[in-house]
């Protein structure tokens, strides 16, 4: 896992979406700040695992970007529940 912090408008959201494109995962880019993309989590608090093997980066890593995620009420446990039931599985992605 990876954290951007600084102040406001310092570039974090240009920097957050800037690498993934870099590494052609910007279709794993989400916005917690986009109501469809909270939508989705609450049908579906998996759907970006699926997506992730949608997605087809040149060097073969996968980037996932939950960008504003710290607005949704109890993102360490949405950060937490990913990383504990996939981490080892996507360490070899």
């Amino acid at each position: 896992m990876r954290f951007i912090i600084g102040p406001r408008q310092t570039g974090k959201t240009t920097a957050a979406k800037e690498f993934p494109k870099e590494q052609k995962c910007l279709k794993l880019y989400y916005n917690w700040d986009d109501r469809k993309i909270r939508d989705r989590y609450i049908a579906d608090y998996h759907f970006f695992v699926r997506e992730l093997y949608n997605v087809k980066p040149s060097n073969g890593r996968r980037w996932l970007c939950m960008d504003e995620i710290h607005k949704y009420p109890e993102w360490k446990n949405v950060l937490k529940d990913f990383f504990d039931s996939f981490a080892f599985y996507f360490r070899s992605f």
